[in-house]
């Protein structure tokens, strides 16, 4: 067999990984830094079962939303800790409660995306807050599999395109899987950004301890990033500004297959579909958070029902008004593939020949993309 899909659509989901008994199929990471199925012929079988499992040939049916909502937690601690409005930790929470298990993306102590499972609540910290780079799923699907079987609730969390896997890799079993997705910009090259994070580091002469993507150390509509260094020094930066975090939102280091991807329209994969809410927020929203929210099943909707948040009816059209990726993925920059060529160069080279942030105010940038959004959001 020469390869499951298109490698230019392959999403990196896993699971063509996790369904080949023959342990035939390894995740690991192209020169671009995205994972991708490796194989080892000596062992393959070709039964082509990861051609059948393979959303990219076989994509899902996607469910019309049933409603929408904007809404956070109504818990403040966890809206502290969370990228938006907490909403996911409040379903999450649920599901543990009544003895089930969650799965979501854990950013590890090597800086490495993962997917990891989670049956105390104590252990939410580790999943909760967005991760833009790509996330391993290796044998996960597996472990969720056995979960079902076992009669267990399980919640996903993940990419659009990683809950298609995964519903497509699961049987038929007396367990009840629930899936969220998010409104998805894309995913980000690994090998850039651990090239960022060394970078960093040379600046402060300390190694990264920990990264968070997105935190509330300022306010959540600042969009901080946060450095913490084994010397005990912080950094922060509107994430936006950065140079790992402007090339992200301009299309320039993302995977290439997120520019074709079919989960990018209002038809959603998932049951439940979380998005950062950033129009028209009153003060403790532009402060602690608030989310977006988009149910498209039954199941989904129960889950939002039992869960401790507060919410608000909203029409998707008006969601789609201001989270572009409802209607259509982001397009490649014209530096992409420039920046991929020379990568051998150095990061500070292609920084200063493509991926240095505009010289306008990042913030101002922003702030004037919202004063259109929020001007769209309440066009009649």
């Amino acid at each position: 067999m020469e390869q499951i899909c298109d490698k230019n659509k392959c999403t990196g989901c896993g699971a063509c990984q996790n369904i080949c008994k023959r342990n035939a199929i390894k995740m690991d990471f192209n020169k671009e830094g995205f994972i991708i199925p490796i194989f080892d012929p000596s062992k393959c079988v070709d039964c082509q079962q990861c051609i059948r499992v393979c959303p990219v040939n076989h994509p899902r049916e996607l469910n019309e939303p049933i409603t929408a909502y904007k809404g956070s937690s109504n818990n403040v601690e966890i809206k502290k800790q969370s990228s938006s409005g907490g909403i996911f930790s409040e379903l999450a929470k649920v599901v543990l409660s009544e003895g089930g298990s969650v799965f979501g993306a854990y950013l590890d102590d090597t800086l490495s995306v993962r997917h990891i499972m989670i049956e105390d609540e104590q252990d939410l910290g580790k999943i909760r807050g967005s991760k833009y780079i790509g996330s391993d799923t290796s044998n996960v699907f597996r472990l969720i599999q056995a979960k079902l079987n076992e009669g267990e609730t399980v919640l996903f969390s993940g990419t659009p395109c990683q809950v298609a896997g995964l519903k497509n890799y699961v049987n038929n079993s007396i367990g009840t899987l629930i899936t969220t997705d998010f409104i998805c910009h894309g995913v980000g090259s690994k090998t850039l950004f651990t090239m960022y994070i060394e970078h960093e580091e040379k600046k402060i002469n300390s190694k990264v301890e920990t990264f968070v993507f997105r935190s509330k150390i300022k306010n959540y509509t600042d969009f901080p990033c946060l450095f913490t260094f084994n010397n005990a020094k912080t950094k922060t930066y509107n994430f936006y500004k950065t140079s790992f975090g402007n090339a992200f939102s301009t299309g320039k280091i993302n995977r290439i297959s997120c520019s074709t991807c079919q989960y990018a329209n209002k038809g959603r994969v998932s049951d439940i579909t979380l998005a950062d809410c950033i129009h028209n927020l009153n003060m403790t929203e532009k402060k602690l958070g608030c989310s977006f929210v988009i149910i498209s099943t039954e199941l989904g909707k129960s889950l939002i029902d039992k869960s401790d948040i507060s919410i608000n009816p909203i029409n998707i059209e008006e969601i789609s008004k201001v989270q572009s990726h409802l209607s259509k993925p982001q397009s490649p920059h014209e530096y992409r593939s420039l920046i991929f060529q020379n990568i051998d160069e150095g990061y500070e080279y292609i920084v200063n020949k493509y991926m240095a942030p505009p010289k306008k105010s990042i913030i101002k940038s922003l702030k004037e993309r919202f004063r259109y959004a929020k001007s769209k959001f309440y066009k009649s």
